[in-house]
């Protein structure tokens, strides 16, 4: 047979379409289930704790309860660091940019009973060859900060492409260090 063809395998057909008896709606699914768990968030994991002699290194972001060597008492959180957009670094072109200016920010809730201030000197950052980074204050270069209240200090500093850290000693006496990691990539 000259010009027939046979096609082999190929079939095609429509799926069953629903019925009142194959159909089960959401009521049905709860009815036949129970109630239907709805998961809670899970319980925050109550922050670290560091006091003179034993400091805290935390990811940053991290909360640490801080019990300075006067013995006051607060809930710190170092935020950051935050690309400065508006006064990017030009890179190379075909390079990544060699470093950006972005800002690092200090939050303390005092939970004491003792007015603390905090300085913008006590924040020193390091990078992963242990080099400094340069931090200058962003607004106040200090702020007293009442019991039941909270404040923050801002700093700026150039950060290269890689590890870092934040470190906070309030009276000279490292507490808290914070580790990040830029990319400019």
């Amino acid at each position: 047979m000259a010009g027939a063809g046979w096609i082999a395998g190929c079939t095609t057909s429509s799926p069953p379409a629903a019925t009142a008896t194959t159909s089960v709606s959401a009521q049905q699914v709860v009815a036949s289930l129970g109630a239907v768990p709805i998961p809670t968030p899970g319980t925050e994991q109550a922050p670290a704790t560091a006091r003179p002699g034993h400091p805290a290194v935390l990811a940053m972001g991290d909360r640490v309860v801080v019990v300075q060597k006067s013995g006051a008492t607060v809930l710190a959180e170092a935020l950051g660091p935050q690309q400065d957009t508006m006064n990017p670094i030009i890179p190379t072109p075909g390079k990544p940019p060699p470093s950006t200016p972005a800002t690092i920010q200090l939050q303390v809730k005092d939970t004491g009973r003792t007015p603390v201030t905090l300085h913008t000197a006590d924040l020193v950052s390091r990078d992963d060859t242990g080099a400094t980074i340069r931090l200058t204050p962003v607004g106040a270069s200090s702020v007293t900060v009442a019991p039941g209240r909270q404040a923050t200090v801002t700093v700026r500093g150039t950060f290269q492409s890689s590890s870092a850290q934040v470190t906070w000693s309030p009276d000279g006496v490292p507490l808290a260090v914070w580790d990040f990691t830029i990319e400019l990539d």
